[in-house]
């Protein structure tokens, strides 16, 4: 049976540490595969658009994918209208990938609000939650009706709101970023103000 990773994000930028968790997931499951998926609107963000635009974190996703042959950028929902719900992302993948088991990556700190996501149930029916423990965060309590697996990875203290802050004064935000991913943003003059 196939196994397959969704990592869902803004990816605005995505960052060496979203690198490192999709990575530590995968050796975690034996995931064939982890598809990024970049949120076309994240219901969690309504008020906040990404800064850069569809196209330019697509391909920055694309970038960041070609370090590992497990990875694949998938534009799902950047294809769909209106704000990304991952119960939607997760049936249109479930259709695409017949007999597939599905493994939902997010970090412990989402797992506190996972019974409030939009048709949690019907989610919790069709993917194993993969949980990404945080160093100094509490473990959460599980939904109902949730299955979820824990994993470790590398300690990260990186986040894209850091890194386009430190582009934005002029700051070096390499070691923050995947390599292809920095020399992306430089050319295109991403996050600069």
């Amino acid at each position: 049976m196939k196994r397959l990773g969704i990592f869902g994000g803004s990816f605005d930028p995505v960052h060496s540490g979203h690198v490192g968790i999709a990575r530590a997931a995968a050796d975690a499951a034996a995931l064939e595969k982890v598809l990024f998926v970049p949120a076309n609107v994240s219901p969690f963000k309504t008020s906040a658009a990404p800064r850069a635009s569809a196209a330019d974190r697509l391909e920055m996703v694309r970038l960041a994918c070609a370090c590992d042959r497990r990875f694949e950028p998938c534009d799902i929902e950047l294809r769909r209208a209106g704000v990304s719900y991952a119960v939607d992302t997760v049936r249109a993948i479930a259709a695409a990938n017949p007999g597939a088991e599905l493994f939902f990556i997010m970090g412990e700190d989402s797992l506190a609000a996972l019974g409030g996501w939009h048709k949690a149930d019907e989610l919790f029916s069709l993917v194993v939650f993969l949980v990404l423990e945080r160093p100094g965060c509490a473990r959460n309590p599980v939904p109902p009706g949730a299955r979820v697996v824990r994993f470790r990875g590398e300690p990260c203290a990186v986040s894209s709101t850091a890194a386009r802050e430190a582009i934005a004064r002029g700051g070096d935000a390499g070691r923050m970023l995947p390599p292809s991913v920095a020399a992306y943003i430089a050319r295109r003059g991403l996050y600069r103000p």
